[in-house]
């Protein structure tokens, strides 16, 4: 896969799992400081997943 492309998928997946991943671990953390924590395990949980499959895509794992 050339350069640019790679760096295109890259930027996608970021975007796509990265980012939302970051919104659900800061949703996790706001859910426990309140005491939320059937919300905080699902945030946590939403967070941990997308995080990894970051990782599995940007190292060319198969999902």
């Amino acid at each position: 896969m050339d350069d640019l492309l790679r760096a295109k998928r890259n930027a996608f997946i970021y975007r796509s799992f990265r980012d939302v991943a970051d919104c659900d671990y800061i949703a996790a953390r706001i859910s426990h400081r309140f005491k939320l924590f059937d919300q905080f395990l699902w945030s946590a949980l939403q967070a941990v997943e997308k995080y990894l499959k970051t990782i599995i895509l940007i190292y060319d794992g198969d999902t």
